[in-house]
């Protein structure tokens, strides 16, 4: 089981054990060819699929929302 080995993968990635060989992928929120991931930016499109009366704030591997002030909500779903 070549995923054993200490480093067959990057950090943020996960290793599939195949006949005599294996295969990184990085994990969701970050992209990349699985020795090396780097955080994907959820927020620079769409705001993040936040709320429109929301901020989002990139995290590593994903973000959060947050409503803006005199909005109630989760952030993905804002109120007045």
């Amino acid at each position: 089981d070549e995923c054993l080995s200490e480093g067959a993968c990057g950090a943020h990635a996960t290793c599939a054990n195949a006949a005599g060989t294996y295969v990184c992928t990085c994990d969701e929120g970050w992209e990349g060819d699985g020795a090396t991931c780097v955080d994907v930016n959820e927020c620079a499109e769409g705001n993040g699929g936040c709320d429109p009366h929301a901020s989002c704030t990139n995290v590593d591997g994903g973000r959060t929302c947050a409503c803006d002030a005199g909005w109630a909500g989760d952030g993905r779903s804002c109120f007045d």
